[in-house]
């Protein structure tokens, strides 16, 4: 579950958000690979504390969330491109996000259930 929790919190703090705030301040930038190497969001798991994590993590959600509601009409149209997606708008990357977390809850709740028994 922390695996899980690790990527999702730094999935959204360290490439999704900057993405989503460039794609507003940048006329269509292009990102390089979050993947490159295996270090940051894609390294091999390490320990960390759940309950630190899980606090960063509401943290950069709530950003996420008040992000893309300041975001006028126009704005939610903005692109930027990505080596592995193409290119995508601002409500391309809000909708990706929401199956993300709803393709990792489904793992969240049957690691939990292996767990619990």
């Amino acid at each position: 579950m922390t695996e899980i929790l690790t990527h999702l919190l730094l999935g959204e703090r360290d490439v999704i958000f900057p993405r989503l705030q460039r794609m507003l301040l940048e006329g269509a930038p292009t990102f390089p690979s979050s993947a490159t190497g295996r270090t940051g969001f894609a390294a091999a798991p390490a320990l960390r504390d759940f309950g630190e994590d899980l606090g960063a993590f509401r943290e950069v959600r709530s950003r996420t969330i008040a992000f893309l509601k300041s975001l006028g009409q126009h704005d939610w149209r903005r692109i930027g491109t990505t080596p592995t997606r193409g290119t995508l708008t601002i409500e391309d990357y809000a909708r990706y996000l929401a199956e993300h977390d709803l393709e990792h809850l489904s793992q969240l709740e049957a690691t939990r259930a292996v767990i619990v028994g």
